[in-house]
């Protein structure tokens, strides 16, 4: 079931930066079809001569845009103008979206069974990278959950020597779906004290365990 990021709205105000112009130019979303593509204006400072000669199909184009507090954006390409009264711009519809304000932290690579829940819905999955302020968790993609860049999921997660499992809150700050898997980038919502010292005790583990491993 096609998905519709809540960015991609008719209005939503962008920056766009074109692979090979230096500069950057302000647009608007005017339409969006789904999976497939989002037609843009032609911003009112590129030039003509630069809107004919520098944007051909193909061309690599990076949209920017503020949603919820934090920059996203992701990179497309162009798949055609639209010239004559009305000028616009047509670009593949993106398969990854990314947070540019998301916290950088010290992961450990992990294979670590979990559940990711939103609302009613969940689905099982496995974390594959784990640090003090946020995951990777990659599920197989027939269940719609967390697939909105900003929306808040639910993380559970077994944690080694404890009887019941770590379960946190979080922000999904990138989403990427391939070969029938979502993999999601997650940032761990701050104030949850029992299961962030929980996982930052499992994360002094298992980076002790990988020092020893690498002395050897």
């Amino acid at each position: 079931m096609p998905h519709t990021p809540r960015f991609i709205s008719l209005g939503t105000e962008v920056q766009l930066e074109f692979e090979g112009i230096e500069d950057r130019y302000r647009s608007r979303v005017v339409g969006v079809e789904p999976e497939e593509f989002i037609i843009l204006r032609k911003p009112a400072a590129l030039s003509p001569v630069l809107f004919r000669r520098s944007l051909t199909p193909g061309a690599g184009i990076t949209v920017r845009y503020f949603f919820g507090g934090s920059v996203w954006g992701f990179r497309t390409r162009l798949l055609q103008k639209v010239t004559g009264l009305v000028q616009l711009i047509l670009v593949r519809y993106p398969k990854q979206i990314e947070n540019y304000d998301l916290r950088q932290a010290e992961r450990v690579e992990t294979h670590i069974p979990c559940r990711i829940s939103q609302d009613e819905a969940s689905v099982e999955g496995v974390v594959n990278d784990l640090s003090e302020t946020g995951a990777c968790v990659m599920y197989r993609s027939e269940v719609e959950v967390g697939r909105i860049p900003g929306c808040e999921v639910k993380l559970e997660i077994p944690i080694l020597g404890t009887a019941t499992p770590a379960l946190i809150g979080a922000v999904v700050r990138k989403v990427q779906e391939t070969g029938g898997r979502c993999t999601l980038g997650l940032q761990f919502i701050e104030g949850q004290e029992e299961a962030q010292t929980a996982i930052r005790n499992y994360l002094a583990k298992l980076r002790e365990f990988l020092a020893d491993e690498s002395a050897d």
